[in-house]
């Protein structure tokens, strides 16, 4: 039986080669990395709560405000709507080198904690970011109990 000759750093250079293959990769001045992205509008969502409310903010970029819709029902804020592709008349001579803007329809769910007015719920929507808040309820806001400390009294 002939000895095996172990080489433990070969994976690791065959590794860094199809790394360099992937990097050194033509692209063109005018094309991006492949996305992972799947094309739909996906918007990103910050969710924080200060002492007297809770905020909702969503990043919409490209969407008309009236093409926005904001329903509560129950213990869940929904946010939906979309944008329709533009449709440019392309000149014969023209042609798109990238097209990343997204069109179509979007739908974020979101869970509401306890403790929330919601009918007293705004939405606003400015520059791309719509945010939704909502104050809480007398009961859901921390409140301090002072505490009395008492001496103890001396046993006779």
């Amino acid at each position: 039986m002939l000895p095996i000759r172990w080489r433990p750093y070969q994976e690791f250079r065959h590794l860094d080669q199809l790394m360099d293959r992937v990097a050194a990769r033509p692209y063109g001045p005018f094309r991006s990395w492949p996305s992972l992205w799947d094309g739909r509008i996906r918007p990103a969502l910050d969710v924080y709560e200060t002492a007297e409310q809770l905020v909702v903010k969503a990043t919409i970029p490209g969407i008309k405000a009236e093409d926005v819709e904001v329903t509560i029902s129950k213990d869940t804020l929904v946010i939906k709507g979309g944008a329709e592709e533009e449709k440019e008349e392309e000149k014969k001579e023209e042609r798109y080198l990238l097209r990343e803007r997204r069109s179509g329809t979007f739908h974020r769910t979101v869970s509401l904690p306890e403790g929330l007015d919601t009918e007293k719920g705004e939405a606003v929507f400015e520059d791309g970011i719509l945010a939704v808040t909502f104050p809480k309820t007398e009961r859901a806001k921390a409140r301090e109990i002072k505490v009395k400390v008492k001496e103890a009294s001396k046993a006779k």
